[in-house]
């Protein structure tokens, strides 16, 4: 097998395997969007929470004083 690794056939494909960085600029990227994402996914959920609490809590309070009279 390694005969095979330092043949002279085989030797370019390597060569140009190992200089080839476009599978790590990708996967670099990929990394990148998966930890914006991630961030946004928490700061929406701590959002919405709030907005649950505050701005909906008010609109059903409001809504339960005018249907109560």
């Amino acid at each position: 097998m390694i005969k095979f690794l330092q043949s002279n056939r085989f030797s370019p494909l390597l060569r140009a395997f190992v200089r080839d960085e476009k599978g790590a600029t990708t996967i670099e990227y990929g990394l990148i969007v998966a930890l914006i994402a991630v961030t946004l996914i928490v700061t929406i959920a701590a959002i919405g929470e709030q907005l649950r609490d505050d701005v909906f809590g008010k609109v059903v309070s409001m809504m339960q004083s005018v249907i109560s009279g």
